[in-house]
């Protein structure tokens, strides 16, 4: 008899997370008017409190930590060699970071001035560090290398000078992470100053998903799932207070990715992984959940469908509009929306759910087609 449950290869709590987490980002990535919005998609302004918009990347870089262990765990146990799972692993993080890398090229296909950085790139970044570390790592060894990436990045931001300025300096406009993706990527940025995605902001994102590979670790110890629930909670609720308190002193920022702001994250990460455990893989609450759990297990296509999506509506569909200008089709749905009498902000949250809700039925419907 054994000890302990052979290790799972997945759990449905974590593809309904990292479900419900694709929905919402498809959601805040997608209103109708960036100027009506509800204040919880609106992403928080500098030093101000966390916006649940700001949530959602971090959840689900840590998610991709936690899916690292579940994946790889019971084929370590199979004998499957290191190298042949490392080198696939450098292939998946390749192929993300060109897919990412072609979603910025499109639709204008203009090498001059297209966007380096990104979502799926900083992924890619995360998916093959948590690997390599996951590999070679120990638990301790692992929360050494968090610890080194969060007081490091918080050393470079308050103790080196920024060239040009001559002084340490943390703002909107200027900070080491942003004068150094200005420097290295120049018109290949997002909008500037500076990249969210950008290079050296990478290194506390690594912290995220290095902590999301711990807590995968503990699914797959064999433990009950209400202890391991316990176990995420009381982790959880540490970093979110240690994040805080270290708050008080550095502003939790999403564009530099702040240590508080990775510890805050995380924090909520953990708490919602907790949830999602206990309720759906503890309890067996699936009811109405599939189409998160079909999100979850989809979640490339549907994030490349949603940015293929948006820039159809808005760039490429387009036709007079009996002024001499142009109108998009993105702008005619919009317009009908908010003519339905609806408030703004409902008429635009209203426009981003319709296009989660084609997504999540063109996957439903490409599965029962092609199973």
């Amino acid at each position: 008899m054994q000890d302990h449950a052979p290790p799972p290869t997945r759990l449905t709590s974590v593809d309904i997370l990292r479900g419900l987490t694709m929905a919402a980002m498809i959601i805040v990535n997608n209103p109708g008017s960036w100027s009506a919005l509800y204040p919880p998609l609106r992403h928080a302004d500098w030093g101000a409190p966390l916006a649940l918009a700001d949530l959602i990347f971090p959840m689900f870089i840590f998610l991709v930590g936690v899916s690292v262990p579940l994946a790889l765990t019971h084929r370590l146990a199979a004998g499957v060699l290191r190298t042949n799972l490392l080198r696939h692993a450098l292939r998946r993080a390749l192929v993300l970071l060109l897919i990412g890398i072609g979603l910025n090229l499109f639709p204008d296909f203009d090498p001059a001035t297209v966007r380096i950085p990104g979502v799926l790139q900083r992924i890619a970044v995360v998916y093959a560090a948590c690997v390599l570390a996951f590999m070679t790592l120990g638990p301790k060894s692992r929360l050494a290398a968090i610890a080194t990436l969060l007081i490091g990045y918080t050393a470079l931001l308050h103790w080196v000078p920024v060239p040009g300025v001559g002084y340490p300096q943390i703002t909107p406009g200027m900070s080491l992470p942003v004068w150094l993706d200005d420097t290295l990527l120049g018109a290949h940025t997002w909008r500037g100053p500076g990249d969210p995605e950008g290079f050296l902001s990478t290194l506390p994102a690594l912290a995220n998903g290095l902590l999301g590979v711990l807590a995968g670790g503990w699914l797959v110890a064999g433990q009950s799932h209400e202890h391991t629930a316990r176990r995420l909670a009381g982790f959880g609720l540490g970093l979110l207070a240690a994040g805080l308190l270290l708050g008080r002193h550095l502003p939790a920022v999403k564009e530099l990715w702040t240590a508080p702001y990775a510890l805050i994250t995380t924090g909520w990460s953990l708490l919602a992984l907790a949830v999602c455990l206990k309720l759906v893989d503890g309890w067996g609450w699936r009811q109405g959940l599939a189409p998160l759990t079909l999100l979850g297990r989809k979640a490339l296509t549907a994030f490349v469908a949603a940015h293929l999506l948006s820039d159809m509506a808005i760039r490429v569909i387009r036709w007079s509009d009996g002024a001499g200008g142009t109108t998009s089709l993105h702008h005619f749905i919009r317009g009908t929306l908010l003519d339905s009498g609806l408030p703004p902000e409902a008429a635009s949250l209203l426009q981003s759910v319709l296009m989660l809700g084609l997504i999540v039925s063109a996957l439903a419907f490409f599965r029962h087609r092609f199973r």
